[in-house]
């Protein structure tokens, strides 16, 4: 891999999502914040994406290395997947957030509930 790659990372919640880029040496920090797009799994996942296209509009799309996510929910890291996000619109099916970030953006994308994201932090 050559060049500087970027993080980005996530708080997806259930009035807002906050957004934060970092690690570019070029432009340093970049952050965003904007009301989540709720109602259905895939409205999530649109409202996700619009987000961080946002974010990579002034870099080339190559600059971003990884995605990590903060959800509400019960979350399977392994799969990537969120559940019982009701506030968003997810229900009891695992939705697969995290594989659909990853093949849309081609980079790894690891998902947290947010809470504990949170404690972690």
């Amino acid at each position: 891999m050559t060049g500087h790659r970027c993080l980005l990372g996530l708080d997806i919640g259930g009035t807002k999502t906050s957004a934060r880029m970092a690690g570019c040496a070029a432009s340093g920090a970049q952050t965003m914040t904007v009301p989540t797009a709720v109602g259905s799994p895939t409205s999530v996942l649109d409202g996700t994406i619009d987000v961080i296209e946002s974010l990579l509009a002034d870099a080339s799309p190559s600059v971003l290395g990884a995605i990590g996510i903060g959800v509400p929910g019960q979350i399977n890291q392994t799969l990537g997947t969120v559940r019982l996000a009701r506030n968003l619109g997810i229900g009891t099916d695992p939705y697969a957030l995290g594989p659909a970030l990853s093949r849309y953006f081609d980079v790894p994308v690891a998902i947290e509930n947010d809470v504990r994201a949170t404690s972690l932090g």
